[in-house]
């Protein structure tokens, strides 16, 4: 495997491992407001998550 593929190869590593912390930490949240009665489950696991994860294309979040 050349450069470029080793390339490829880490940066979609670095992706799913950032994609399944901001799943971790979106269903402890959503986990968390649930048992305090909040709204719904899924609604909330959803936008937790991809609240977390768009946070990789804000480059100030880099740092």
């Amino acid at each position: 495997m050349g450069q470029i593929g080793t390339t490829i190869l880490g940066i979609l590593l670095v992706i799913l491992v950032y994609s399944v912390i901001c799943f971790i930490i979106a269903l402890i949240a959503t986990l968390f407001w649930k048992l305090k009665g909040k709204e719904s489950f899924t609604e909330d696991f959803w936008g937790n998550f991809w609240e977390l994860f768009s946070n990789i294309i804000n480059p100030l979040n880099w740092f």
